[in-house]
């Protein structure tokens, strides 16, 4: 059933209501005038001019993104201790078996992959494993590491919200993105996470609280491995210290709502990447 308040007529070609021989869509909404002062800014924003172009064409100079950018960028955390939780490039596969080895020269070959050194965020890794032939039946290992104890193990979360026994792949999936981009979870996410957190963490946490810790483990690192779909294993080894100091404040911490959409719009409308937002919005 149509809304009553929402009106779509589309013109047919070479009909009256036609502009220059082509049909357009009239909207015509109760609300409209009412609600123009808000609807405006949305309408009249460059980005919908069919001519719209990048700041860096209309200024006549170089993009921040080829090399020439000094401007500080915005990112999640304290100044003092900045967090950079995804790449700026378009996620790759690694492998591009296509155009090397071959699809049917992979299918019972095992792989060890240690091509996520810095990773940052785990896209990478993503593509280069859906990028493997459907009835692959080596044994792919994947070596995933990151100087940020905080980005490592937040990594480590997805992975385990995406990779463990219990969920469907679709709701898996659906969780997992979540974790990576929003900014606020709803209860089902935040129910899922928390489970994860005290999967993988638990120990640590409730140590933590009582200040009891094996400073003797070798190398003061902590290690661990966990079950997920199939016979594999998620294998996590990480320095205690650092864990203590940087990455359990990251897993209690709480933020309100208000919190949440400020630092997010802090990040995603900086003035710093407005080029970085322009290269992607030119290629749509």
């Amino acid at each position: 059933m149509q809304s009553p308040h929402l009106i779509k007529c589309v013109a047919q070609i070479g009909s009256e209501s036609s502009m220059e021989g082509k049909p357009y869509l009239l909207k015509v909404s109760s609300s409209s005038k009412a609600h123009w002062p808000s609807h405006k800014k949305d309408c009249k924003h460059p980005y919908n001019r069919s001519d719209w172009k990048p700041a860096w064409v209309t200024q006549n100079r170089s993009p921040a993104f080829m090399g020439n950018d000094d401007s500080p960028q915005s990112h999640f955390g304290s100044q003092m201790a900045p967090v950079y939780v995804w790449g700026n490039t378009p996620a790759t596969d690694c492998l591009q078996l296509e155009h090397n080895e071959g699809m049917a020269q992979i299918i019972h070959r095992d792989l060890n992959l240690c091509c996520f050194a810095a990773s940052g965020d785990i896209r990478n890794m993503i593509m280069t494993v859906n990028g493997l032939p459907k009835d692959y039946q080596g044994r792919c290992k994947i070596v995933l590491n990151d100087r940020s104890s905080p980005v490592t193990t937040r990594n480590i979360v997805i992975l385990y919200a995406l990779l463990r026994n219990g969920p469907t792949v679709e709701r898996a999936a659906d969780v997992a993105v979540h974790l990576m981009y929003s900014s606020a979870l709803r209860p089902s996410e935040l129910s899922e996470f928390q489970h994860c957190v005290q999967t993988v963490y638990g120990d640590i946490l409730a140590s933590s609280k009582s200040f009891v810790f094996d400073m003797n483990l070798p190398h003061n690192s902590r290690k661990k491995s966990l079950a997920v779909r199939g016979v594999e294993t998620l294998s996590v080894k990480q320095p205690i210290l650092d864990l203590i100091a940087e990455s359990l404040p990251m897993l209690r911490a709480t933020h309100s709502m208000t919190d949440a959409q400020k630092t997010m719009h802090n990040v995603l409308l900086s003035p710093e990447r407005t080029d970085y937002r322009d290269r992607h919005l030119f290629a749509l």
